[in-house]
């Protein structure tokens, strides 16, 4: 028997614009990655890509790109898709370009180095030490670098030397990183998000979201049929509203309040049809789960927090109901059995969602001579006495155990035995 329960209030969605990030990929090619849902991306308008590889793109607060090819810096302008030189790093062979919230140029090589675009002064602001170089984001005014095989460091401006691990989520192909804000339903202001891009095959890259407050990945937020190279760059002139639908769970009672064998299940019955938008955490646990089941639950409340792949959530109490609230005496015997080889119904025995300490079943026949005893719920009678097939009849059996109460119980009954 299972219950549907309204889990959550909030039907239908929020309507949502388009947000836009650009990217380069590994033919040299400008996309604009859209990230509203539907995770397309279109070429670049007007942009002629060429043999140079592009290491990195950045976009300022106007939303100008700036891009990186070879040991040059770019700017690109949206309206005007022309290249136009702003500075050479004179030889050095940069990995990726972030725009500072001061509107200076930051970028890495084995070392970080600094670009004022006003006084056109590079500073040199010391060795990485980190092994490798990788990709660039500002997140909450903080400098970040993702690495291949490392995971994210923070880096340390003032001392680039003493920057650490701040975060590994255990990504193979780390491509780069970007922050992009996103407004939650209900919500006064727009939260930062952080989007991990990850190479998993050929001519294709998957985007995973990152909480980098809780330090926890979640994965899969949709992918795209282009390898994404380097770091990518927010489009700041549009804001996507969050979308949020509804769920109901099915859920499954407890047979008794002492069993572990009740059952939420958000995947039977999700709205949309799917549920890979959404991660669940149960009763405040840091553990996230991925597919909206939870199995071995006694009755009682449960509290869940159902997050969607913006970071967006919404918290909600699902009830787990019990079928039987008293269960001193719950067992199950047949009435009947037909050890006939057919692989149905061939061995006569008890059963019960509960393990009951001092059991004992007896089968006697109708002269009252016992043919059968087992001490375990799990072994029955087979139909045979001494391994001889017994004629078909009715046969009496006995019972006693110890209830959960720890009171001994005693039961007597008839079993029909069919040939």
């Amino acid at each position: 028997m299972k219950y549907l329960l309204l889990a959550i209030s909030f039907l239908g969605f929020v309507n949502s614009h388009s947000q836009y990030l650009y990217v380069s990929s590994n033919n040299n090619d400008i996309y604009r990655f859209d990230l509203s849902g539907s995770c397309s991306a279109s070429s670049f308008p007007n942009y002629i890509p060429t043999d140079s590889r592009i290491q990195d793109i950045a976009v300022n607060a106007f939303g100008k790109l700036y891009i990186c090819r070879n040991d040059s810096i770019y700017l690109l302008d949206p309206a005007n898709p022309a290249l136009v030189f702003i500075t050479s790093f004179a030889g050095r062979n940069i990995k990726s370009i972030e725009i500072g919230p001061e509107g200076r140029l930051y970028a890495v090589e084995k070392n970080l180095l600094r670009y004022d675009f006003n006084t056109h002064n590079l500073e040199d602001l010391g060795p990485l030490a980190i092994g490798e170089a990788g990709s660039l984001v500002f997140y909450q005014t903080r400098l970040f670098m993702s690495t291949v095989n490392s995971g994210i460091y923070a880096i340390n401006i003032g001392d680039p030397s003493a920057s650490k691990v701040f975060y590994d989520p255990r990504i193979t192909a780390l491509e780069g990183l970007v922050v992009a804000p996103a407004r939650c339903p209900e919500a006064n202001s727009d939260e930062l998000r952080v989007f991990a891009f990850e190479k998993v095959g050929d001519n294709r890259s998957a985007v995973h979201m990152i909480d980098m407050e809780k330090k926890i990945i979640y994965r899969n937020y949709c992918s795209a049929d282009i390898i994404i190279t380097g770091n990518t760059g927010f489009h700041p002139t549009t804001v996507v509203a969050a979308q949020f639908g509804s769920l109901l769970p099915a859920v499954t009672p407890a047979s008794c309040p002492e069993t572990s064998d009740g059952r939420i299940d958000f995947a039977a019955n999700a709205i949309p049809s799917t549920i890979e938008f959404y991660t669940f955490f149960f009763n405040n646990s840091p553990s996230e789960n991925t597919t909206g089941v939870f199995t071995n639950l006694k009755s009682g409340n449960y509290q869940i927090r159902i997050q969607n792949k913006m970071g967006c959530f919404n918290d909600t109490v699902i009830a787990v109901p019990i079928v039987n609230s008293d269960c001193r005496d719950s067992i199950f015997i047949p009435t009947a059995f037909t050890p006939n080889d057919d692989g149905r119904n061939e061995i006569f025995k008890a059963s019960s969602f509960i393990s009951y300490t001092d059991f004992q079943m007896q089968i006697f026949n109708r002269d009252g001579q016992k043919i059968f005893q087992s001490n375990s719920m799990l072994n029955g009678w087979n139909g045979k006495i001494k391994g001889a097939l017994s004629p078909a009849g009715v046969y009496i059996w006995l019972l006693k155990y110890k209830n959960l109460s720890d009171e001994v119980v005693y039961r007597k009954g008839f079993v029909l035995l069919l040939r």
